[in-house]
């Protein structure tokens, strides 16, 4: 398991730091940034996405600073994640460390994940040993945060089972174009560097394409967007403590999960991590309802907008609300204010004048009253990047049916750079036109895993439960 490397900064500091007086001003607009009345609409990216968003920023990063502190320098506040897409969330040290060994079943180089089941015997679920849940860090149980991002790891577990399985077979249930077949190493270290690149492949291309501004993402898909391979890399605080914290705003007041269960409040789907409990049947969810491309029993949903407005259920949220807290640590990590992360972007020619938003803008009420908080607490010309960015997608983007530029510029980059600088990722070993492997089906069709629906399909979690009935029949 690779070394998990401190924070950096990708701009400089704050040049008008927010005074520990100025934070009463901070809480009032976390508080205001709230929905008056929950808004989704079918342009939005699905409700998927915004669990696999909340995968994807456990896989990258967890800071375990309190949030009041001590604050340290960025460089010097460990990031308990390797900061690369490599699933070392869901892998840990692999079947041959101790810490981790516990996941696995199976003879070493072919190890497959040993996967738990619901009381009516469903294998959805991690495994639990004695009421403990077998993950790879105790110290870091936020996949069990809620059952969407819970039941997106069991999924890449099963798709490494699956893996081991084709490739084991006699002769081999997977083909590979010429030259792309993972060399060296054991059927599980072939296994886990296939199911990692299909992982990174679909964050590039499905789930950048879902919640980017278009024009940005075509620039990433066509390499004309500036990126530095870094050999030291490590994740910018900007990232993880504000640009990546959109995804609240896309969370919804309530979600369908399967024909049996269509309308489960957020709050029924939040568990305590430090105390997780199995999961339960009517907990299954039907992934048609999340992603696109399989049978669902209804019509699948887009997550609310990215805006100002947050669902109450995240600010309820003990010891203190969401955005409130992202706010706070911004704050108190000092990092640079959306203006002036704007006027970095200017000077790389990565963002026009017009782009700017103005202080009119940015103090305006749309969905709630937050604009003027921003204004009470006299933030409109130094306001927080987490707002800004919020604000930017609210007002420049269809009412925030994807990030703007700023927040896609951050976003883009980070992930983008942390694909190139690992030299272990499907960019830097085949660029980024890698051919991928077709697959065999359980209907013994081929195809290739270009999506969460894929691997859905391969892994035979597509199946309606329950006696759900598709739509239409």
């Amino acid at each position: 398991m690779r070394a998990s490397p401190n924070f950096n900064r990708l701009f400089p500091e704050a040049t008008q730091p927010i005074t520990p007086s100025q934070e009463s001003g901070l809480i009032k607009l976390g508080q205001a940034m709230r929905d008056v009345q929950e808004r989704a609409g079918q342009d939005t990216p699905k409700i998927g996405y915004t669990y696999f968003g909340q995968f994807v920023d456990h896989d990258l990063t967890q800071d375990r600073t309190l949030l009041n502190g001590p604050y340290q320098n960025p460089a010097d506040t460990r990031n308990y994640r390797t900061g690369y897409l490599d699933l070392d969330n869901v892998y840990g040290g692999g079947p041959t460390d101790s810490g981790s060994s516990r996941l696995y079943e199976g003879p070493v180089e072919a190890a497959t994940f040993i996967i738990g089941s619901t009381p009516l015997g469903h294998p959805r679920d991690v495994h639990f040993v004695d009421g403990k849940p077998m993950i790879p860090d105790d110290g870091d149980p936020r996949d069990l945060e809620n059952v969407m991002v819970r039941q997106i790891h069991v999924l890449l577990m099963k798709f490494h089972n699956e893996t081991i399985r084709q490739l084991t077979a006699n002769p081999p249930l997977i083909i590979f174009p010429d030259g792309t077949q993972p060399t060296g190493g054991s059927f599980f270290d072939q296994a886990r560097k296939l199911v990692t690149w299909h992982y990174q492949w679909i964050v590039r291309n499905k789930y950048f394409e879902a919640i980017l501004k278009r024009d940005i993402w075509y620039k990433l898909i066509d390499r004309t967007l500036p990126i530095t391979r870094q050999t030291d890399f490590s994740i910018p605080i900007e990232f993880a403590t504000a640009a990546f914290r959109f995804g609240h705003s896309m969370v919804r007041n309530s979600y369908p999960l399967n024909c049996k269960n269509v309308d489960v409040q957020l709050t029924d789907l939040v568990a305590d991590p430090e105390r997780p409990m199995p999961l339960a049947d009517n907990q299954i969810i039907e992934w048609g309802l999340f992603f696109l491309g399989l049978a669902a029993s209804r019509p699948s949903t887009g997550s609310s907008f990215i805006d100002t407005s947050i669902t109450g259920a995240l600010h309820d949220m003990p010891p203190i609300s969401l955005p409130v807290r992202a706010l706070l640590r911004g704050a108190r990590y000092k990092i640079a204010s959306g203006q002036q992360v704007f006027e970095e972007f200017l000077r790389a020619n990565l963002v026009t004048e017009g782009d700017r938003l103005s202080a009119d803008e940015l103090t305006r009420d749309v969905h709630n009253v937050s604009g003027t908080e921003l204004k009470n607490a006299n933030l409109q010309d130094n306001t927080p990047l987490f707002y800004y960015i919020l604000k930017e997608a609210e007002l420049r983007e269809n009412d925030g049916r994807t990030l703007g530029s700023l927040g896609s510029l951050i976003i883009a980059q980070v992930i983008e750079t942390a694909l190139q600088s690992d030299l272990e990722s499907y960019i830097s070993v085949f660029g980024t036109g890698w051919r991928r492997p077709s697959w065999t089906r359980p209907n013994r069709g081929r195809g290739s895993v270009e999506s969460i629906s894929d691997i859905a399909k391969l892994v035979g979690d597509d199946e309606l439960l329950f006696n759900c009935q598709p739509i239409g029949v």
